[in-house]
């Protein structure tokens, strides 16, 4: 439920770009980065968005999903790396780091296209 919240920011930080360009008649595509550690799932964004936008110039926007991966520390190797889809263990020596609990929290609108 979470995701209706941030689907009505989306919304706001657009409509007021939008304001802001006075030849602009609608927004075609909204490019959000997401830290995979932020709990927002893309297909509810999707739904609450596409339901609050209903009469707003940003009704026909596409959502675009930036995923960023979880960060860890390997304290064998000493060295930071990035987990590969299920797979948490370091691409150098194979063990399990631990996880930089502040990496991978991003949410962030980082570009709305308008036409």
């Amino acid at each position: 439920m979470h995701e209706l919240k941030a689907a009505t920011d989306i919304l706001n930080i657009t409509l007021t770009e939008i304001e802001k360009n006075e030849k602009a008649t609608s927004v075609t595509d909204i490019y959000l980065v997401i830290g995979e550690l932020s709990s927002y799932l893309d297909d509810s964004l999707n739904m609450y968005f596409s339901e609050i936008a209903k009469g707003t110039a940003a009704k026909e926007a596409i959502l675009h999903f930036k995923r960023i991966p979880a960060q860890f520390y390997c304290e064998q190797c000493n060295k930071n790396y990035y987990k590969r889809g299920s797979d948490f263990s370091c691409d150098t020596c194979g063990n399990i780091g631990l996880l930089n609990r502040d990496s991978a929290k991003e949410f962030y609108v980082s570009e709305i296209k308008i036409k």
